[in-house]
């Protein structure tokens, strides 16, 4: 501070600047420079690794054009491989899993006393199925839909 009063010609104590803030950015310059150097001695280090790149893909290059061209007309079953035509596909095998198998619940007593439900469909009294899913009033109903005419 007290040079640049003196290299200047300035009065002391008329600099807007204090010590403190000389001191800060002077280490903030020293810090910048060691960034630009660190990161120029990245660069080297990148261009040296561009350039490495770069012989070893010429080399590459240079050892796939030396290659023979593959005769696309050559190109044969492997062995084991069986010619579409002959290939069968079957269903999978099924694989025994966890658990209790769907149809063996034992019933319990009121369950296994329960009267089972059967259609109220005429002429049906089935029981597997109930009056909206009934076989006979599908068939029922196809047949009128196929013996009545769009014209009249």
């Amino acid at each position: 501070m007290r040079v640049l009063e003196a290299e200047k010609g300035i009065e002391a104590g008329h600099l807007p600047f204090l010590d403190k803030d000389i001191r800060n950015f002077i280490k903030s310059q020293s810090s910048i420079d060691k960034e630009n150097d660190a990161s120029e001695v990245e660069s080297l280090k990148t261009k040296d690794r561009v350039e490495v790149a770069t012989k070893e893909l010429k080399k590459v290059i240079h050892y796939l054009k030396g290659m023979h061209d593959v005769q696309e007309n050559s190109i044969d079953l492997e062995h084991g491989v069986l010619n579409v035509d002959e290939c069968d596909v079957e269903n999978p095998i099924t694989s025994k899993t966890k658990g209790r198998p769907r149809g063996s619940r034992a019933k319990g007593g009121v369950e296994a006393a329960k009267k089972s439900h059967h259609c109220h469909y005429p002429n049906c009294g089935g029981t597997d199925h109930d009056s909206r899913n009934c076989p006979i009033k599908r068939k029922k109903d196809s047949l009128l839909a196929s013996q009545s005419s769009p014209n009249k």
